[in-house]
């Protein structure tokens, strides 16, 4: 059985609202997730707050784009340009992604 693209892409769709209805229903605390364009949902803008560790305390607002074959295949993330929160702080943040 073979799906096309487009069906692909609304099955992804109705899993990201169904995903971030869950949120709201059940929020994680320290985590906020928007999708600031509705027209687009699979750019989804976070705010996830470190609670433990040498950060704590510190915002960190990632920019994540979710693929067309979402969930088979994760998201990946940005830091958003502009926040003291990079490379110089973890050697596990690239910048070049």
């Amino acid at each position: 059985m073979s799906f096309k693209p487009q069906n692909t892409r609304v099955a992804a769709t109705k899993r990201i609202i169904r995903d971030l209805k869950d949120l709201d229903k059940l929020p994680i605390p320290g985590l906020g997730v928007t999708c600031p364009d509705e027209s687009d949902p699979f750019v989804l803008h976070c705010n996830v707050l470190i609670n433990d560790g040498p950060y704590l305390g510190v915002m960190i607002h990632l920019i994540l784009h979710i693929p067309e074959d979402y969930p088979l295949t994760g998201p990946a993330g940005n830091i958003a340009p502009g926040l003291e929160f990079d490379s110089r702080y973890h050697g596990h943040i690239h910048e070049d992604y």
